[in-house]
């Protein structure tokens, strides 16, 4: 790459070579004063040794010539020798102080700057010393001060323009050998991209052979080799980050397309993974779920906490199963399990939340079909056993009723007899009410016929004649039925029920035996008819809701009351054998099992109770409308 020549500009330009020069320019200057000072110090001690030296010279030289004046009186070649003295180089003042008081002197006196000389006269006479005076002498330090500053002008000038032409040339060299060059490296530095394959960068604009290369452009060699190597880096890199995309992506799909809710949680209990499922079920998005307390976004997990506390401390999975949860009015059944999260200095958990409900719905039904099958056996010995005594009640019952109510001649021959007219015995009967106690005892022991007809039907599975059955005509069959039956009329006064009716009139036939299907009514009239009679809460206006409608390829009956309901624990066990909610003698828990039978096994149809506590509950079968029931 060409250089430009350099320029005063580009010389001053912000920059290392500017700063450089700087420093130079200071450093120089404190040496050049530094070798000032030691200079002038030692030209100044010089200088005033000098003058020291000469006003020595005045008492071993010319002081005998002073004295031997002063002893002639030759007052005025005394003043001959001052005024020589005063030639010497920095003399200010010279005098002799006489003993009588007088004074000989040359010069002018100072007190600023003096180097001062005081000598006793005394001349020797006869062994004697006679005192003349004294000899006072003043030498000035101003001469040397003027020559000092001369030498400090000139060596500051000399020296500053040394030292500026010396940076000024560093400069300039610096910035030929390297500053031009590094700003013509940043420039190249400044156009790279790491989508770009340039050529590699040379000082000289040519590659040179190794042994020639200087500092810098062995730096340029290491730069082109390291960003080659760079270049290889990031395309792997970018390579490595769209897989890693590609596999985040893969796994928030699989994350999200889990049918389980998936909620990663923090130590302090905060969402930091929140899946679609979970936002679905709370109706809130993961960019607003996502750091905010899990108590808040989940309110049905709040008390999961302690567990999850728990789940870190033992770093091992918890799980709970089964558990209740009421969402809008609706019972539904969850696994939570809690698995700890600790990966690189991350603490937290992962929270699993599995909905049941539907499994939990198919395995009563299972345990259901299960009692069923199991009491299948009990069902047969049971009706076998009743038939027998049975038959013998109704056939007794038959012959009571005709040798008491038929007026044959025999009847009458031995009424008469026993002294008793058959008129009279009539009116008898008629006004005790025998009779309807009598056409009771049957009606009675017919529905038990029917009941051990039923479960002979419970004991085995097949051998049924179906035939297509307007159900909504068998329901209102069943209510005359309930209407006239004693129980009711005794106990539950069933005529006083409000009876509503949905029928939809395009509900086609079903194929079902009518009268176990009617049975089947009857025991769910039943069981509603006891439900709002023994209410707590009191039942003011008992009302029976019928719908019949049509519901795919099934028809579909529900039977609702407006009783006190079943909490969840009695729904799950409404449809098992022997199991009741009413008092001891009060009834078998039998009648909804062999219902659920004969709905499920011998039509293949479907029954469930739907009900909640304080709002009744419904019945609801369903019938198949042209499948063949085998």
């Amino acid at each position: 790459m060409a250089e430009a020549e350099p320029t005063i500009s580009r010389l001053l330009r912000p920059g290392i070579g500017r700063h450089m020069a700087i420093w130079i320019l200071i450093f120089s200057s404190l040496i050049t004063l530094l070798i000032t000072a030691i200079q002038l110090r030692m030209d100044y001690e010089r200088d005033v040794s000098l003058i020291h030296a000469r006003l020595s010279e005045i008492r071993s030289i010319h002081l005998e010539s002073i004295l031997n004046s002063l002893w002639l009186a030759n007052h005025d070649l005394v003043r001959i020798h001052l005024e020589g003295l005063m030639r010497l180089p920095d003399m200010q003042y010279i005098a002799v102080d006489l003993e009588d008081g007088g004074r000989i002197a040359a010069g002018r006196p100072s007190e600023e700057h003096l180097i001062r000389l005081e000598i006793p006269l005394h001349y020797h006479y006869r062994q004697e010393e006679v005192p003349l005076g004294t000899l006072r002498a003043a030498a000035t330090l101003e001469g040397v001060y003027h020559r000092l500053m001369d030498k400090v002008s000139v060596i500051l000038v000399s020296q500053g323009i040394k030292t500026f032409l010396v940076s000024l040339f560093i400069l300039a060299l610096f910035y030929r050998l390297v500053g031009g060059r590094l700003q013509a490296f940043a420039a190249h530095t400044r156009s790279l991209t790491l989508k770009d394959d340039p050529l590699p960068f040379h000082f000289t604009g040519r590659a040179k052979h190794l042994e020639s290369l200087d500092e810098l452009d062995q730096l340029a060699a290491a730069f082109n080799e390291s960003w080659s190597r760079q270049r290889a880096d990031f395309q792997k890199l970018r390579e490595t980050e769209q897989e890693l995309l590609h596999l985040r992506n893969l796994l928030a799909n699989v994350i999200d397309s889990m049918p389980s809710v998936l909620i990663g949680v923090d130590l302090e209990g905060r969402v930091i993974q929140w899946n679609r499922k979970a936002a679905e079920n709370v109706g809130l998005p993961s960019t607003e779920a996502l750091g905010r307390p899990l108590s808040e976004v989940y309110p049905l997990l709040s008390g999961q906490m302690e567990r999850i506390q728990q789940a870190l401390v033992k770093r091992t999975g918890l799980r709970e199963e089964k558990i209740v949860w009421r969402v809008n009015d609706e019972i539904r059944f969850s696994d939570v399990t809690i698995y700890p999260l600790v990966t690189n200095g991350t603490e937290g958990a992962v929270i699993r939340v599995d909905d049941i409900t539907e499994r939990v719905r198919i395995e009563e039904m299972m345990i259901q079909a299960e009692k069923m099958l199991s009491v299948g056996g009990l069902a047969a010995g049971m009706a076998h056993e009743i038939n027998n005594p049975l038959a013998g009640i109704l056939v007794n019952v038959q012959v009571i009723n005709q040798r008491l109510m038929d007026g044959s001649p025999k009847n009458r021959r031995i009424a008469e007899q026993c002294g008793l007219p058959f008129e009279a015995l009539s009116r008898y009967l008629e006004q005790r009410g025998v009779v309807p106690l009598i056409q009771a005892v049957a009606d009675s022991c017919g529905r038990a016929a029917r009941i051990v007809e039923n479960m002979l039907n419970f004991s085995r599975k097949g051998g049924v004649d179906a035939a297509p059955q307007n159900l909504a005509h068998l329901l209102d069959q069943t209510l005359e039925l309930a209407a006239n039956d004693y129980d009711l009329k005794k106990h539950y006064d069933f005529r006083h029920i409000r009876i509503v009716r949905e029928y939809d009139p395009a509900t086609p036939p079903a194929l079902c035996v009518g009268n176990n299907i009617q049975q089947v009514f009857l025991n769910i009239l039943k069981n509603g008819a006891q439900a709002m009679a023994h209410s707590d809460a009191g039942i003011l206006d008992p009302c029976f809701t019928l719908r019949v409608r049509p519901d795919g390829r099934m028809v579909r009956v529900e039977i609702a009351d407006n009783g006190p309901g079943m909490d969840e624990a009695v729904r799950k066990r409404v449809f098992e054998p022997f199991f009741t909610t009413k008092e001891v003698g009060s009834g078998t828990g039998l009648g909804l099992s062999i219902s659920y039978f004969i709905i499920t096994e011998n039509h293949m149809g479907t029954l469930e109770v739907d009900s909640k506590p304080g709002q009744g509950a419904t019945l609801i079968l369903c019938l198949p409308m042209e499948e063949k029931i085998p």
